[in-house]
């Protein structure tokens, strides 16, 4: 928003940003660099961070740059919301693939769990959805195995 914008436009809440800008209502979606991307969506699912920042192609694995690199990613606010939205929308994604009775490996529904960042309520359905599938790992222990 600049000085010529009036503030009755639509998306105007008169907050201002750092910096001095103003903000849009309801603008909560963050924009990330595609390598950024990437990191995201490795570590999502699962991978380790120095894992997803070398798959995401962030400077030469075991180097200075990238360990200093993978740091930077793992404390940007922006990523951290990304993940966090990324394993929400997992765990919904593989409750709603238990509720429709497909094939689901009940440890990436642990893994999940032991992430953390789950709201209270998803954190409840994924637990829900281990215990059902508890007895199916139980009796076959070959379940999500290729």
């Amino acid at each position: 928003m600049n000085a010529h914008t009036p503030k009755h436009a639509a998306g105007y809440n008169g907050k201002k940003q750092a910096g001095g800008r103003r903000r849009k209502a309801g603008a909560q979606r963050v924009r990330l660099s595609p390598k950024q991307e990437l990191f995201v969506a490795a570590v999502v699912k699962g991978a380790t961070y120095s894992k997803a920042a070398a798959l995401a192609g962030f400077s030469t694995p075991g180097t200075h740059a990238f360990c200093v690199s993978t740091y930077k990613l793992r404390h940007n606010p922006k990523i951290q919301a990304a993940i966090a939205e990324g394993r929400r929308a997992r765990a919904r994604q593989l409750v709603a693939a238990v509720h429709a009775g497909r094939r689901v490996d009940p440890r990436s529904l642990v893994a999940l769990l032991n992430k953390g960042g789950l709201p209270s309520d998803e954190k409840t359905a994924v637990a829900a959805c281990v215990l059902s599938l508890g007895a199916q790992l139980r009796d076959n222990p070959q379940v999500g195995k290729k």
